[in-house]
């Protein structure tokens, strides 16, 4: 892969629209698994489901985004590496 400052210069900072679909992302996948785990916790009390809900929820949604992430850097690597390949 290419390390030279214009190719760094590119891929550096904040992209908002990726932000932005992150977040949408993680809030629908959150919203789908506190839906799902809700009906898993063990309890009567309505603010321990919600507590227990919650935290599980967040966890899993951690794991998402990161997964998220690493596709992303996966497909960026493959594309640098592909347009390099033609290059030569």
């Amino acid at each position: 892969m290419s390390s030279s400052p214009t190719a760094q210069s590119k891929s550096a900072g904040f992209n908002t629209a990726a932000i932005t679909v992150d977040f949408v992302l993680c809030a629908l996948f959150f919203a789908l698994i506190f839906y799902f785990v809700r009906s898993h916790v063990m309890s009567e009390n309505t603010t321990m489901i919600l507590i227990f809900s919650t935290y599980t929820t967040l966890c899993v949604t951690g794991v998402f985004w990161m997964a998220i992430q690493m596709l992303r850097v996966v497909a960026k690597g493959e594309k640098i590496l592909k347009t390099e390949r033609a290059g030569l």
